[in-house]
């Protein structure tokens, strides 16, 4: 040290304060990657027990939701459909979010849920959780969470609408939700396509993958909403095209849960048209790719 140790506290500590404020950046870019999660979460209990020891109450506000959620993820929560657990208490952190009218919390919060909702095929949870996290784009301002918004409010749109479809009730009250859904979805593809120009290496693929789950929904039962059977055929030829480019490049860049979700929406599609062999691979590399992620 040349110059006196008492003059590199000062930066020391403030370089402290930035680690504790950016490490939810690295565990929600981490947890995207396809980093495996029981060591990721090992990792954030290191993390969370440093910022409640400091006190960064701020942080923790949004990082609490995520750290759960990849804590449901990785199997170690009594209820996986709820963030509660070693990390956080659903109920009081949003009662505290609303009390303090915290939109960042509160979005972080139902941001978290859908896709963990969405993980555990519970559609409807995630679709209403969807709603309340609206204003990820103004709350949530990094490229990376508003990608992720966008990209779980088309699959659990585009989910719903084909669940609906294989109903035997097809009146007005689902004509008009599947027009809603279908808006929706357009919207946020919309978003992503522009988010996907300016960072293709993290939202090319799900902007393909997306756009897969809109052309498949178009073409689901022969074309119903689709423009009859010749249509619905020619929506999910677009399906399968775009399913396989977002294969390819989520398994170049490696994120690990967007390949399998790629994977599994084309084996649904394959398996529309009868074509089972090639949907049960798919099935299983998808299988293959959250087991890898844990």
């Amino acid at each position: 040290w040349r110059e006196p140790v008492q003059l590199s506290l000062a930066p020391l500590k403030r370089a402290s304060r930035v680690a504790l404020r950016t490490i939810n950046l690295y565990c929600m870019c981490a947890a995207h990657c396809g980093v495996p999660l029981p060591g990721l979460v090992d990792e954030i209990r290191r993390f969370y027990d440093s910022m409640v020891a400091y006190k960064q109450h701020t942080v923790l506000a949004i990082f609490g939701p995520m750290a759960q959620g990849l804590a449901n993820c990785a199997g170690q929560a009594d209820d996986p459909t709820v963030l509660t657990g070693e990390f956080l208490n659903q109920d009081e952190a949003i009662r505290l979010s609303i009390e303090n009218n915290n939109k960042t919390a509160l979005t972080a919060i139902m941001m978290t849920l859908t896709e963990v909702l969405f993980y555990l095929d519970e559609l409807e949870a995630a679709e209403a959780r969807s709603e309340m996290a609206r204003g990820a784009e103004t709350s949530l301002r990094t490229a990376l969470p508003v990608c992720l918004y966008h990209q779980m409010t088309v699959m659990v749109a585009m989910g719903q609408c084909r669940r609906d479809s294989s109903s035997q009730e097809h009146g007005v009250r689902y004509r008009r939700k599947r027009r809603l859904r279908f808006r929706r979805a357009r919207r946020s593809w919309k978003e992503l396509d522009r988010l996907a120009k300016n960072a293709p290496h993290t939202c090319l693929n799900k902007s393909y993958l997306v756009g897969a789950e809109i052309a498949f929904s178009k073409g689901h039962g022969g074309g119903r909403g689709g423009g009859g059977r010749g249509r619905g055929r020619f929506w999910l030829d677009k399906a399968f095209s775009s399913y396989r480019v977002s294969i390819s490049i989520a398994k170049k860049e490696g994120y690990l849960q967007d390949e399998a979700m790629a994977c599994e929406g084309l084996a649904e599609a394959l398996l529309s048209v009868g074509r089972i062999d090639e949907a049960t691979s798919l099935y299983q590399r998808a299988r293959d790719c959250y087991d890898q992620w844990g």
